[in-house]
């Protein structure tokens, strides 16, 4: 047996190991955030949400306001690991 398929591991594995911001950051992920009223996909940027937030702060589960002019719609986190084909939710439930 080779190894395992890295599309076919489940987010909620992944998130336990990359909980935080700082983890997101060293281990290479790329995020987006996508409004769930208007669309509108934004790219995220984690080094200034440790700055902001600090580096233990976490972005799964989490919904925030839509930054588009004039919209009142919420975002939710879309998240893509080095080793991923596509972003994913994140969103698990609680651990």
């Amino acid at each position: 047996m080779g190894t395992r398929n890295p599309d076919r591991v489940p987010i909620s594995y992944r998130r336990r190991k990359c909980e935080t911001v700082g983890d997101m950051i060293h281990q290479g992920w790329d995020v987006h955030s996508r409004c769930m009223a208007c669309g509108t996909l934004f790219r995220v940027n984690l080094r200034i949400i440790a700055k902001l937030k600090g580096a233990g702060f976490s972005i799964w589960n989490r919904k925030d306001r839509c930054r588009r002019l004039g919209c009142i719609g919420h975002v939710e986190f879309h998240g893509r690991a080095p080793d991923m084909s596509w972003h994913e939710v994140l969103s698990t439930p609680e651990h």
